[in-house]
């Protein structure tokens, strides 16, 4: 038997979820950051100024994590085996 605790993969969020949602994201994200802008501080503006210049770049990855151990899985020889976890990070 042949496991991981864990692996991760890594690819770009523009590709994973398609150029018009992206795009969308992008907007959102612009149109929230305008409507806040008086209540913002300055650490928080150069923080978005930042974060909105990866998106537009394409920078962002999304991060697919799978844990597998036999806590979750009881694998048996021969067996192929696709596992998704889901996650919220605060």
């Amino acid at each position: 038997m042949t496991t991981t605790d864990a692996t991760a993969a890594f690819s770009p969020l523009k590709e994973t979820i398609g150029e018009p949602k992206f795009t969308s994201i992008i907007l959102a994200l612009e149109e929230t950051i305008a409507k806040e802008r008086d209540s913002l501080s300055p650490l928080q503006k150069a923080q978005y100024e930042i974060q909105l210049d990866w998106l537009r770049k394409g920078e962002v990855p999304q991060v697919e994590s799978v844990l597998f151990s036999m806590a979750v899985v009881q694998a048996e020889e021969g067996k192929s085996y696709f596992t998704i976890l889901m996650g919220v990070q605060v």
